[in-house]
């Protein structure tokens, strides 16, 4: 089998021997075609990442030159690159290249079962390293991207920690930490796992002296305070917290993934979160939106906290603003963010039927770590994979049980300051049980514009906020955002076209941009010919 080798040293394996990818530019062809495997590369942005800016005039003839070269050395069927749509592409398994197999790993643990499976998963991934990424070649490009795949190691093995400690951690765990933040002085993530540690271990000087030492780089380098889940942290082991301290037992681990507050206490009372926010398109042109989300936070005199219900037509980015919104808000609510789909606009073009406020109950106490007084009838809790959805089963319209989870409901995220997004409401019904809601929390929903939410007014304040299309120059920023700005600007008519074919609507702005984007060659004016063919204009 052929591999090819990106995360340490460039190279490539044919059955464990080593293959003879040549001098260093050439080295950079193959990683470049092995970083987008199976995927056409161009020759010009091949030309832009192994030479730069400022290519010298050889530099197409010599990339064929490189290309020939790695063709010949490249003999395996299983591994070849050949020319495709004018443009070149490496074909091999994907995961025989090392950095596809590292994300495909942390995919799997994000998602896994039970805690000691993510940790497997995660540890296999961070084992793949072989030292600094993309070693033995230099550039712009392969800067930049030795900086990213940095980033990327960082993130899985701060989460790995952090799963560690929920399940009590293990012998040389403290030592990585003293490592990792050795290495990351500043990451509040490795802080937080390394003050946890300690504090665990009976430091709990030393925990705080961490605390302090962080705050003060901090002040002097950024002149900014901890976030407010280190600041939360540091409070808790100062006053020293039982719960903080406590270990799991055997076995703690088996609980569903991903779950905190009341349902932690199955896990030593271990302050286990979900973080269920999926990823969404890019948001381009909403900061006014944003800081009405920010400035919805008034509560009634009885301390009930307002809902946010972010209200639209299909395609103008409802989802995208929530989910950006609770992301950019998770400071503010460290116990977690839930994320419930409620597919309440219908079953479109072969989609799911909305979900029974039943089931969509049971999925939020799953997430929370508690399991619901009466068991679903159907799929399980654990099908729904990082809260994109809250179960296919019809569930059950019975009242009594209805009452029942929304005890639950209420009794597991009383004072939690957790967010809760409900996602494509269909009406006062899906939404309804979820209210009032957290206390310390928020619960923000979307609806496509005309769907009845009115009485949720007589449960709970409502902040109501309308979208609107982008403007043209928002709309001409994301574009540009997607497609970078030297290809849109030689085409300013065509982008125009685009964006007005498009109703200045995030959703169809995004499809558009990545047509685009998976044919570089094409011309923005024959996109738009196609758009408006599409559209019968």
């Amino acid at each position: 089998m052929t591999t090819f080798q990106l995360l340490g040293p460039v190279g490539c394996l044919d059955g464990g021997a080593p293959v003879p990818i040549g001098p260093p530019r050439q080295r950079c062809v193959l990683a470049v075609l092995a970083a987008s495997a199976n995927a056409v590369v161009m020759p010009e942005e091949l030309v832009d990442r192994v030479w730069g800016a400022d290519p010298p005039p050889s530099a197409r003839a010599t990339l064929h030159t490189y290309v020939s070269r790695l063709r010949s050395v490249l003999s395996s069927p299983a591994a070849a690159v050949l020319r495709r749509h004018g443009g070149y592409v490496l074909e091999t398994e994907p995961e025989s290249v090392d950095l596809v197999h590292f994300r495909r790993l942390v995919r799997r643990a994000r998602s896994a079962a039970d805690d000691e499976a993510a940790v497997r998963l995660l540890r296999a991934a961070v084992e793949l390293w072989r030292g600094a990424p993309l070693l033995g070649i230099s550039g712009e490009w392969a800067e930049r991207t030795r900086r990213l795949l940095t980033l990327e190691r960082l993130s899985a093995v701060v989460e790995c920690h952090e799963v560690e400690l929920r399940l009590g951690g293990r012998e040389g765990l403290l030592d990585e930490l003293y490592a990792l933040a050795a290495e990351h002085p500043e990451n509040e993530q490795v802080a937080r796992n390394l003050m946890t540690a300690l504090y665990r271990a009976g430091r709990r000087a030393e925990a705080l002296g961490r605390y302090a030492a962080l705050r003060g780089r901090l002040a002097d380098q950024l002149g900014v305070d901890p976030a407010a889940a280190t600041q939360e942290l540091s409070a808790r082991i100062e006053r020293g917290d039982a719960a903080l301290a406590a270990v799991p037992g055997p076995g703690a681990g088996a609980a569903v993934r991903g779950t905190g507050g009341r349902g932690a206490a199955g896990r030593g009372g271990l302050p286990a979160v979900p973080r269920q926010l999926p990823r969404v398109n890019r948001l381009v042109g909403r900061e006014q939106e944003l800081a009405v989300l920010d400035g919805f936070t008034a509560p009634r005199a009885g301390g009930t906290p307002p809902l946010r219900v972010v209200e639209g037509p299909e395609g103008i980015g409802k989802t995208a603003l929530a989910v950006h919104w609770a992301r950019r808000a998770a400071d503010r609510y460290p116990d977690g963010q839930v994320f419930v789909d409620l597919h309440g606009s219908g079953p479109a073009e072969g989609g799911r039927e909305a979900v029974p406020a039943a089931d969509a109950l049971r999925f939020a106490l799953w997430s929370l770590g508690v399991p619901p007084p009466t068991a679903p009838r159907g799929a399980g809790p654990g099908e729904n994979g990082g809260g994109a959805g809250a179960g296919g089963s019809a569930g059950t319209g019975d009242p009594g049980d209805l009452a029942a989870l929304r005890l639950a409901y209420d009794e597991a995220t009383r004072g939690l300051r957790v967010v809760i997004v409900l996602d494509d409401a269909g009406g006062t019904g899906q939404v309804a049980p979820f209210l009032p809601g957290p206390a310390a929390g928020a619960v923000i929903v979307t609806a496509r514009r005309g769907t009845e939410l009115g009485g949720l007014d007589r449960l709970a304040p409502v902040r109501r906020l309308r979208l609107a299309a982008l403007t043209e120059h928002q709309s001409v920023r994301l574009l540009t955002e997607m497609l970078g700005e030297a290809r849109v600007r030689t085409e300013p008519e065509a982008l125009a076209r685009i964006v007005e074919l498009c109703g200045r609507r995030p959703g169809a702005l995004g499809d558009a941009a990545e047509r685009a984007a998976g044919r570089p060659r094409l011309a923005l004016a024959d996109l738009a010919d196609s758009l408006a063919a599409a559209e019968g204009r």
